[in-house]
């Protein structure tokens, strides 16, 4: 970490180092409180190096992005053991076991991210597109690597969207990895409306509008949601709409009107109460108990 580090800065550089690792983290230091409600709680980078004779089993309560970035190695996940080399990358979810075991002619070294489980990790991580191969080869390697480099490097800031950057990054990280191992099919195609829609919530995105939009009927687009999200395309953009309302009333900046017109809503009153139903609490009082930024 750069030496004039500010005090309070919410990450901690740790290095550890045993007989068959060593290993550098950036660590967040009170990460039950997590970033609010919307966002990715990404809470941990970490940089590893495991020697050869290692066998390190794993388990623990917190989604892992593990990738590989040098030498070769074994791991052993759910019913399979899997030969890791570079580039290899793979998702692990809250509570599954692992165990890498390095061979005593091998080493292996590799970066990693964590999230703290929640609704949102949880929809990512088990996107159709990444659960097919328990273990994934992006194609674009360069992509990827910058990717990490930029969390690590959005970790050694000090502002009041730092949390918000690490969360659109982690968002961007789940994006690339399903752009790059590609889609197929209706499947594919229901994943481009739904990055579409996500990618701008406050846009007009009326049934009609939609349905234009991807050029399928009104009728085939209520069967796509039904299908494959289990909601029609009005509740789904409902809940991307409210989703980002959380996103920005947690930054604690903007006043309930903007956040409203932001987010596609002309009515104020009518806003407050949609966001009511969905998070239990008016936005006022949802923006009131926000923290104040990170200085």
């Amino acid at each position: 970490m750069p030496k004039n580090r500010i005090k309070n800065h919410p990450f901690r550089k740790i290095c550890t180092e045993g007989t068959y690792y060593t290993e550098e983290i950036l660590l967040e230091k009170q990460r039950p409180g997590g970033p609010g409600p919307g966002l990715l709680h990404l809470f941990c980078y970490g940089d590893s190096l495991f020697r050869s004779g290692a066998e390190i089993p794993i388990r623990h309560s917190y989604w892992a992005a593990q990738w590989i970035t040098g030498g070769s190695g074994t791991l052993h996940y759910r019913e399979g053991r899997f030969k890791l080399k570079k580039g290899d990358l793979f998702l692990v979810p809250p509570g599954a076991p692992y165990l890498f075991r390095i061979s005593p002619k091998e080493t292996l070294r590799k970066k990693y991210l964590l999230f703290n489980p929640g609704p949102v990790i949880s929809i990512l991580g088990n996107l159709e597109t990444l659960r097919e191969e328990d273990v994934m080869r992006p194609a674009n390697q360069e992509r990827i690597g910058t990717l990490f480099d930029r969390i690590r490097e959005t970790i050694t800031k000090s502002d009041s969207t730092l949390h918000t950057e690490l969360s659109t990054l982690g968002y961007a990280l789940f994006a690339e990895l399903a752009c790059q191992l590609g889609r197929s099919g209706k499947k594919g195609e229901f994943e481009i409306m739904l990055n579409g829609i996500a990618a701008a919530p406050g846009a007009d995105n009326s049934l009609d509008a939609l349905a234009e939009k991807f050029h399928v009927g009104k009728r085939t687009l209520n069967r796509l949601f039904r299908k494959y999200v289990n909601c029609t395309p009005v509740q789904y953009l409902i809940r991307m709409r409210l989703e980002y309302a959380a996103q920005l009333l947690t930054l604690n900046t903007r006043d309930i009107r903007s956040v409203a017109e932001e987010c596609g809503y002309r009515d104020a009153a009518f806003f407050s109460r949609e966001f009511k139903k969905h998070y239990g609490v008016p936005p006022r009082e949802f923006h009131d108990r926000q923290p104040p930024p990170i200085r």
